[in-house]
């Protein structure tokens, strides 16, 4: 990664930006922050603290998250995918990369997008359960504002875990041809038992950094420029790493030849 860093974070600079912009990394951490704060805490208090007033965002902005994320990863999935096939990593030709990977990308990235959506109204349904049972809607104890922090950070836990098989799928859908449920289903038998724990120790990594960083943030209270502009280096990294993961995975699972690892005299 750190090799080629410039030609890979080129293809995923647009998503990186335009989620460093409208995307705030911390929103988790945020939402226990402001829930420990609140006064009031019914359903409509819980969920506005989860989910943005402004429907523009989901009109407008979720959909161009999801097309620029799309072509941001397809292009850096099929850029490196041929790097693995001829040894030659090229940011040259971007309508037929693009082109070469959306099938694989956009259903992947679509329940991505579902589950985290899922999870966030699960999660705001259980929490306002919570809190009219112990609170009766009004301001948190202490004490539940401790458990909701941990049904949190636990919870959002197993989220970003179960989106590992959808960015496995990615690249068996690319490589075998699969098709997307077929995809899912082998991407669960990836690893297997031996090397289960390495490949998910792996695919952590950048969101274990992220959540450190956003932790930061949130603490420092960083200035909004300042966040932003973290926001998007982290996404670069983040993106990159992930795509990066969804190849190299497949690969070293399914002992695949890499023509870029050999040695040419």
């Amino acid at each position: 990664m750190f090799k080629h860093l410039p030609r890979l974070i080129l293809p995923v600079a647009p998503a990186a930006v335009l989620l460093g912009l409208f995307y705030r990394q911390s929103r988790t951490l945020i939402f226990i922050r402001d829930y420990g704060q609140a006064s009031s805490t019914m359903i409509a208090d819980v969920f506005g603290m989860l989910f943005s007033s402004n429907i523009l965002y989901y009109l407008l902005l979720l959909p161009a998250f999801f097309i620029v994320l799309s072509f941001s990863c397809s292009y850096l999935l099929t850029m490196v995918y041929k790097h693995f096939r001829t040894g030659k990593l090229s940011v040259r030709m971007p309508l037929s990369n693009v082109n070469h990977g959306l099938e694989a990308i956009m259903p992947n990235i679509a329940l991505i997008f579902l589950m985290l959506l899922v999870y966030k109204a699960l999660f705001g349904c259980v929490v306002s359960l919570l809190s009219e049972i112990f609170v009766g809607g009004g301001e948190p104890a202490i004490a539940l504002v401790a458990v909701v922090a941990v049904l949190g950070v636990i919870t959002y836990a197993f989220v970003i875990f179960f989106m590992m098989y959808p960015v496995i799928s990615v690249a068996l859908m690319l490589v075998y041809g699969y098709t997307f449920i077929d995809a899912i289903g082998e991407s669960l038998r990836v690893g297997g038992k031996k090397d289960f724990l390495p490949l998910v120790l792996a695919y952590c990594l950048p969101f274990l950094i992220n959540a450190v960083v956003s932790y930061v943030l949130m603490m420092l209270d960083a200035p909004v420029a300042v966040s932003v502009i973290v926001d998007i280096i982290l996404q670069l990294f983040v993106i990159t790493y992930t795509v990066l993961f969804s190849v190299i995975s497949v690969f070293s699972q399914q002992k695949l030849e890499r023509i870029d690892l050999k040695k040419l005299y």
